[in-house]
């Protein structure tokens, strides 16, 4: 099998896995001190924990430190929804590339490669020849 391909695969179970896990999304940035004196204070939740159900569903609450701010509102872009999306791309061009594996590169697919490769963790291999 194509390493690219196996790679993006792999990159899309990963976040499959780790968005099935976490609490749902769309999740939202919270400063409960807004306007008191105590200053901003942010938070990462999502709706579950804004209105709480009797159901099963689960409740985010991620707190984060006063200089936060940046980090909790990257932490809100990227909720499940973004790595469930993101797992679809890669399935698309792993299909792509398990049919004729010289395509992935033939279309410009290095840096959706290099985006797996990140995820993952792995080094990224220079597509300079």
């Amino acid at each position: 099998m194509n390493a690219d391909v196996d790679l993006l695969r792999r990159a899309a179970q990963f976040l499959r896995t780790r968005a099935e896990a976490t609490a749902p999304g769309p999740w939202i940035v919270v400063d409960p001190n807004e306007g008191t004196e105590y200053g901003p204070f942010f938070m990462v939740v999502n709706d579950a924990f804004l209105n709480p159900r009797d159901d099963d569903e689960v409740a985010l609450e991620l707190e984060l430190h006063t200089g936060a701010q940046p980090d909790a509102y990257y932490v809100e872009a990227m909720h499940p929804p973004v790595a469930i999306a993101l797992a679809s791309v890669f399935d698309r061009f792993a299909w792509l590339g398990a049919r004729d594996p010289d395509l992935l590169h033939r279309v410009g697919c290095d840096e959706v490669i290099a985006v797996a490769r990140a995820i993952l963790r792995k080094e990224a291999v220079s597509t300079d020849a």
